[in-house]
């Protein structure tokens, strides 16, 4: 018969054989998982395999060294309580600066109506002084065509007198 590999984890010191355990965490599965190819890993090699770190070891901060559970659990309120202050904080500023962008959109929106009527005006202007220009541009084209045939009429006019009027010899 075959060897057959088992994934073994400890849980609260009781052995739990992975394979036969059904509906356990996603989480709990791959740290098992990581736990075992460590485990695998150092024991074919000798020892920790270069490049694989061992999840389990890892160098305490500064911050936490030497302190007590007690100790460390209020420094994390107090890191917490910080956090939040800076939360509150955050989110005093940035419903500010959301009632500064309602009232910039309305006036925005304000703004865009006055632009929309007085373009609105311009253009009623501007068709009104297309109108007028053509109506003055007829005025003076009869006008120099009237005038012409008036000058015309008093030269003839000067003429008939020059004329007719009795030279005295």
């Amino acid at each position: 018969m075959g060897t057959e590999a088992k994934n073994v984890c400890f849980s609260d010191s009781k052995k739990t054989n992975m394979s036969g355990a059904k509906g356990a965490s996603e989480l709990y599965f791959v740290l098992c998982n990581t736990f075992n190819l460590v485990l695998r890993s150092s024991l074919m090699t000798g020892g920790a395999k270069r490049g694989v770190p061992n999840p389990w070891l890892f160098e305490e901060p500064e911050e936490t060294r030497g302190l007590g559970f007690n100790e460390i659990r209020q420094q994390q309120q107090k890191i917490i309580q910080e956090q939040d202050a800076g939360l509150d904080a955050l989110s005093s500023i940035i419903s500010r600066q959301k009632q500064m962008g309602q009232e910039i959109g309305n006036e925005l929106d304000e703004q865009n109506e006055i632009i929309d009527d007085l373009t609105n005006l311009v253009e009623n202007t501007d068709e009104k002084l297309r109108t007028e220009t053509r109506r003055v541009n007829l005025v003076d084209r009869k006008s120099t065509s009237c005038g012409m045939i008036m000058v015309i009429l008093l030269l003839l006019v000067a003429i008939v007198v020059v004329a007719v009027w009795p030279t005295n010899k």
